[in-house]
């Protein structure tokens, strides 16, 4: 298993969900689910939030793959009788006995993928894993309408609301290499009543659109749309998203 991937970020699920709670995403792809029925598969799951709402919502069968053990327990214990099952994989290696209707990708868990090779990586296992005539939907941040300075000292980032823990104020620190288009972050949490801090990071790599088509060329998707935000906008250079869906062709049996 590939451990190169910083995941200190996702070792408090309750608190991750806290912070990245479903938003105008969950629409997206659940109307996805609808056009093209099951089995699915939810690449970087997470908790398991949006595989659940598949399956809850469709019926459908649903496996969620992570690298982070304490989001996948987390969603173990969250999926109850769903039909999801999930599994501890890395994105770019993996290899599971189905082939699915769809594949998801949500949260910016694509920007985790830091080098060209990462994304070929994860675009051909995904492709592998698809019928043919299945669909792959992913999003990443726009880098033309993103705040990408070289470097950012700590900083009031958020507060989050307010859970039986106590209140939480984050702050965090950036500096962008231009030359890789790799934004280094680190994120501090502090419990405003406890005084308790813990502290996190990732790095995030943020492509352009001409590079994610490339990319998904060499791994042999056809794309088929790509939009700006979840609400189906044409992309333009203001877009807050790259939204991309694209699809296995059928000749490939």
């Amino acid at each position: 298993m590939l451990t190169d991937i910083d995941l200190s970020e996702y070792d408090d699920p309750r608190h991750y969900d806290l912070e990245n709670p479903l938003g105008a995403e969950k629409t997206f792809f659940l109307d996805l689910v609808e056009g093209t029925g099951g089995p699915g598969l939810d690449v970087a799951c997470g908790t398991g939030l949006l595989a659940g709402e598949m399956a809850r919502c469709f019926g459908v069968e649903v496996t969620g793959i992570d690298l982070s053990a304490p989001m996948l327990s987390h969603a173990r214990d969250m999926s109850g009788d769903l039909p999801v099952t999930y599994v501890q994989a890395d994105c770019r290696d993996f290899d599971l006995p189905e082939w699915y209707a769809l594949a998801i990708m949500t949260g910016h868990a694509f920007q985790n993928m830091i080098t060209d090779d990462d994304v070929i990586s994860l675009f051909r296992c995904v492709y592998k894993h698809l019928q043919p005539g299945g669909h792959f939907a992913f999003e990443t941040r726009n880098p033309s309408a993103s705040a990408l300075v070289s470097s950012c000292s700590r900083t009031f980032y958020r507060r989050l609301p307010r859970s039986a823990e106590g209140a939480i104020i984050c702050s965090i620190a950036r500096d962008y290499d231009s030359s890789q288009a790799v934004l280094d972050y680190k994120v501090w949490r502090e419990n405003t009543e406890t005084g308790q801090e813990r502290v996190s990071g990732g790095r995030l790599r943020f492509l352009t659109d001409d590079e994610i088509r490339g990319l998904l060329k060499r791994a042999g998707f056809q794309l088929q749309l790509v939009y700006g935000d979840w609400n189906r906008d044409s992309l333009t250079d203001y877009s807050p998203e790259m939204i991309y869906l694209c699809q296995k062709p059928y000749s490939d049996m």
